[in-house]
């Protein structure tokens, strides 16, 4: 993994927005900046976090301590995948079981849970 580089003020703005679950479009309103100017700040706060996906940047803002003090969506949606996947791994064959089981150990891996 390569250096992680400070975050500017509107990256730690689009995290913020990550984490409210604001679309593109929602973030180009409260920002009151183009659509477009979003997906540019959001493709260079990946490579600069060196992640792929939403989720994974706001995982890597809270290891990161970007997010420590705000209300968190994004956790509140973690907890209920989480308490959703010990629900089917007991209700579910064996193989599936297995493949949920993996996503709760990761889980709770990444949570310290």
């Amino acid at each position: 993994m390569g250096q992680i580089h400070k975050l500017s003020r509107r990256q730690i703005q689009i995290i913020e927005c990550l984490d409210l679950g604001l679309s593109n479009k929602e973030i180009s309103n409260k920002l009151d900046i183009n659509e477009h100017t979003v997906k540019v700040h959001m493709w260079r706060l990946f490579k600069k976090l060196e992640v792929k996906s939403r989720m994974q940047a706001l995982h890597k803002a809270y290891k990161m301590d970007y997010l420590v003090n705000q209300s968190s969506t994004s956790k509140n949606l973690f907890f209920d995948m989480y308490k959703y996947l010990k629900y089917k791994t007991a209700s579910t064959n064996p193989s599936e079981a297995k493949e949920l089981y993996e996503l709760i150990q990761r889980f709770e891996m990444l949570t310290n849970h």
